[in-house]
């Protein structure tokens, strides 16, 4: 993306402002993107059923392997992340900078919090 951003910074920053104006209104009505999200989904999975079919096996294959040894599944996402953080440390704090926001907020109010296995109970 940041080949493509350098390319067309014009565009880069347009495409910034309509992810900032979605990631708003998903704040807003997280159910409703949600419902949005599981729609293309679905659409994609008619279109594509082989792709789609191999992507649900290879998801499960993850979920298990996760659920066996979550420590290596921890320690890859930290290695992910630390990665991301090299290639983009602006971004990197900024995301910091809103954990440490939510935490302070879950400390504040944890009923407001759901425990992170419990996001999605709709996917089950």
């Amino acid at each position: 993306m940041a080949e493509r951003c350098k390319a067309n910074p014009q565009r880069c920053e347009q495409m910034k402002a309509r992810m900032k104006e979605r990631q708003a209104q998903c704040a807003a009505d997280p159910e409703k993107c949600r419902a949005e999200r599981k729609a293309r989904f679905d659409e994609y999975c008619k279109q594509n059923p082989q792709r789609c079919e191999d992507m649900k096996a290879k998801i499960k294959e993850r979920q298990a392997q996760c659920k066996a040894n979550p420590e290596k599944c921890r320690e890859e996402r930290k290695a992910r992340f630390e990665e991301h953080c090299k290639q983009n440390p602006q971004r990197c704090e900024e995301m910091k900078a809103k954990m440490k926001e939510r935490q302070a907020q879950c400390k504040a109010d944890p009923d407001k919090c759901k425990p992170t296995n419990d996001r999605r109970p709709d996917s089950k």
